[in-house]
């Protein structure tokens, strides 16, 4: 082999490298920090659980307009199955042209709701994502949510999205309360 061809193969070979260790460098956060489902990788959504959290939700509701105040109390599977079952259909209703998500599931943790889904992010790549929502009633005594932290693929998004994102889940959910 001649010596000029060996330093191309060599430079080749170098710049192959070089990319393959930026790219486990770029990649390695979105592995290395795996966000897990709430409860379980294998949980299959029930149409039955499902109708239970809808169930709970209508009564909070008529409670709320008849009383001016309600309770709610559901189980990490029922709300998990609603949401697998029906938050496709929920968000349509609402003007959402698309829902990327998957293996939706909701852990109910200290005050806090950690939303869990697989995030279809292209054709053939997806996603873990997962929201930390804190539920909280406002001086007026009107439930709130305040959006406290989003992961994709193990990386927070920045402070803006979460925002945005605080705003829409807040209007979707308080629609039903009459608010």
């Amino acid at each position: 082999m001649r010596p000029q061809h060996r330093h191309r193969l060599v430079g080749l070979l170098l710049i192959t490298l070089l990319i393959c260790l930026v790219g486990a460098v770029v990649l390695h956060p979105l592995y290395s920090k795996t966000v897990l489902p709430p409860i379980s990788a294998n949980f299959t959504a029930e149409p039955v659980q499902a109708q239970s959290f809808e169930d709970v939700m209508a009564q909070a509701s008529r409670q709320s307009r008849a009383e001016g105040n309600f309770r709610l109390t559901f189980t990490e599977e029922q709300i998990s199955s609603w949401l697998g079952l029906e938050a496709a259909t929920f968000a349509t209703e609402r003007g959402s042209t698309t829902f990327p998500f998957t293996n939706v599931q909701a852990g109910l943790d200290d005050g806090l709701i950690r939303v869990y889904a697989q995030v279809s992010a292209a054709a053939e790549l997806s996603l873990p994502m997962e929201l930390m929502i804190r539920p909280q009633v406002d001086s007026e005594g009107h439930l709130g949510f305040v959006i406290e932290q989003v992961r994709v693929g193990g990386v927070g998004l920045p402070s803006f999205l979460v925002e945005a994102l605080t705003g829409q889940i807040d209007e979707l959910i308080r629609k039903p309360f009459g608010r």
